[in-house]
């Protein structure tokens, strides 16, 4: 791809892909928490895998934990000017991809501050800003400013929520895919390659079959003709 045909694909595919699919899961009538932060968090791998590129070693590697974390602080924390983005990465895709994805819902954690204990646990939203009642007390929250709450419980000092409304993810994902995109422009603009050498790096790639030991029907005889 050029310059142009990869900032075309950001979005057209990969924008109105989301739209289109995780769109409808945000709707404040009706929603589908759980399926909304797994569907942005899942999609946002395959930019952060061609923002970051590939070294050509490990096709496992294509995608990472880590690439996507580098692209939520390199380039969702800026496009959207939250600064948690890139504070808070690792805690974000660690409670909620990882829980939704493997786990139907979010994590809950156990975290380290000043040699006590605290539970790092979750809310999700429909909403930047939310009052939910929690242990017979209103608590207000907001998408992405973890929240101190509640007494100390045995070892644990506290808890502390970490906050994420589905329908602010999703409008900061287009914008960081809309950023992306606009980045590969001005490189073709200013004669750049770096940018485009990393995306193609891993697109070629994902363009390839990948190789399997899989046993086909084939071998068995089993497919006609």
């Amino acid at each position: 791809m050029s310059h142009h045909e990869a900032a075309e694909h950001l979005r057209e595919e990969v924008i109105g892909t989301c739209q289109r699919e995780t769109g409808r899961l945000v709707d404040p009538a009706d929603p589908a928490y759980f399926g909304a932060v797994r569907g942005v968090l899942s999609d946002l791998e395959y930019p952060a895998a061609l923002w970051d590129g590939w070294d050509g070693v490990c096709r496992r590697q294509i995608a990472t934990s880590r690439k996507s974390v580098k692209f939520l602080s390199e380039v969702v924390a800026p496009a959207t000017g939250d600064r948690a983005y890139a504070e808070l990465g690792k805690h974000l895709f660690e409670l909620f991809r990882v829980g939704t994805v493997h786990l139907r819902a979010p994590k809950r954690l156990i975290v380290h501050d000043a040699g006590t204990e605290v539970v790092l646990t979750w809310a999700l939203m429909s909403r930047r800003r939310e009052t939910i009642r929690l242990g017979g007390q209103e608590v207000e929250l907001e998408h992405l400013r973890p929240k101190r709450v509640g007494k100390p419980v045995g070892r644990f000092t506290s808890s502390v929520i970490l906050p994420l409304a589905i329908d602010i993810l999703l409008e900061d994902f287009v914008s960081a895919c809309e950023a992306f995109a606009v980045r590969l422009e001005v490189e073709a603009q200013d004669g750049g390659k770096k940018l485009i050498s990393r995306w193609r790096s891993a697109a070629n790639a994902l363009c390839e079959p990948e190789p399997s030991k899989l046993p086909w029907p084939a071998q068995r005889g089993e497919i006609d003709g």
